[in-house]
């Protein structure tokens, strides 16, 4: 028994340290009420070459509403220049999923480095207030895990959610007006 205790404490410190090198963060920003605004999710990889990933992101459908989700520039030319070998991207009004495998054949992968935009998101406000959007596992049918792909291994990166602020429009504090005046005009000297 304290064999197989001391294997799992191994295998789940690896796990934990490898997920480490990882992490996967989103934007914060603040969108007007009634409007709308996007946000980035990036990856930072301090680990070894990156094969693929995929996670959900969601959002509270009270102050938000997901309308789209598009590739990121990393992600759009991950592959040599070229987009991935596999790419499923899904919309709900409670945030998107994705699913991403670069190469099938190995020939692409994401080296160590910092700042790789994943994709971007395009949100609603619906009321003012602050709310976040966050990496989450509850999405999707079935949900999508957030994992990063290395080495053939799902490993869980680290996760930074993006604060969003919904911005009432405030009405305006002054009323401008002017009245109407005639005057001549010379086209000479276009004095009026």
């Amino acid at each position: 028994i304290n064999t197989v205790l001391a294997l799992l404490f191994v295998v789940s410190t690896a796990t934990i340290a490898a997920g480490q090198d990882y992490s996967l963060s989103i934007s914060s920003g603040s969108i007007p009420d009634g409007g709308g605004g996007s946000l980035s999710f990036t990856m930072d990889n301090n680990g070894n070459a990156v094969a693929g990933w995929s996670f959900g992101a969601c959002n509270d459908t009270a102050f938000l509403t997901c309308t789209g989700a598009a590739d990121g520039s990393t992600t759009a030319t991950v592959k040599n220049g070229a987009p991935p070998d596999f790419n499923q991207v899904s919309v709900f009004d409670e945030g998107f999923t994705v699913g991403v495998v670069i190469c099938f054949t190995g020939c692409a992968t994401v080296a160590p480095g910092t700042g790789y935009e994943l994709n971007t998101a395009d949100y609603t406000c619906n009321q003012e207030g602050s709310t976040t959007v966050a990496y989450c596992d509850t999405i999707g049918t079935p949900p999508v895990a957030t994992v990063i792909v290395v080495d053939g291994a799902s490993v869980v990166p680290a996760q930074n959610s993006g604060d969003v602020e919904c911005i009432g429009v405030p009405d305006p504090e002054y009323t401008y007006s002017a009245g109407s005046a005639t005057a001549g005009y010379n086209p000479e000297d276009g004095n009026a």
